[in-house]
């Protein structure tokens, strides 16, 4: 998968919870929503970024390992 494909990926996973927490929980009007939303979505798109690093050091550490 390429970075792209992580940084949608934990995009949408930070936005879906955050989106969920504020109407359950705590009822948010629409522009504290909002910029809670572009919180997450940042936060959730460099934790995919970070992730895919991660995934390609250990998949880089493994194929030295069979070597």
């Amino acid at each position: 998968m390429s970075p792209a494909g992580f940084f949608i990926l934990g995009l949408l996973a930070n936005v879906s919870g955050t989106f969920l927490s504020s109407v359950m929980f705590f009822r948010l009007p629409m522009i504290p929503m909002l910029l809670s939303l572009s919180a997450a979505s940042l936060s959730g798109g460099l934790g995919g970024l970070i992730a895919f690093r991660i995934i390609k050091a250990i998949n880089k550490q493994g194929d030295a390992n069979e070597k």
